[in-house]
């Protein structure tokens, strides 16, 4: 997915060596921290700026349900994208649906 690997080829050296400096694993994603939680909010944002807070914030929750809470930044960042343009698709067809219905 070109979404996810634009994020995930951006610099993640804060992040990194934060997580260093607590000794956990760089390459996973701890939901229990909010550091994590607005860290990577933030990252999105970077490369979906038209994205709110709220649905990112959304989308990580629905992530941490699904899938657990320490799961891997690309399979965590796949999941959290996947649902924003899921949801990003649903609105564009209910506002399309709500045009024609308007002209007629």
């Amino acid at each position: 997915m070109e979404k996810v690997k634009n994020i995930l080829l951006d610099d993640w050296s804060e992040y990194d060596n934060l997580k260093l400096r607590n000794n956990k694993e760089v390459y996973y994603v701890d939901f229990n921290n909010d550091w994590e939680v607005e860290y990577i909010i933030e990252k999105i944002k970077k490369f979906h700026p038209n994205t709110s807070n709220g649905q990112i914030l959304d989308a990580i929750t629905a992530c941490y349900l699904k899938l657990s809470n320490s799961i891997q930044r690309k399979t965590c960042l796949e999941y959290i994208i996947q649902i924003i343009d899921k949801a990003n698709n649903s609105n564009m067809s209910g506002i399309k649906s709500k045009l024609k219905s308007k002209r007629s």
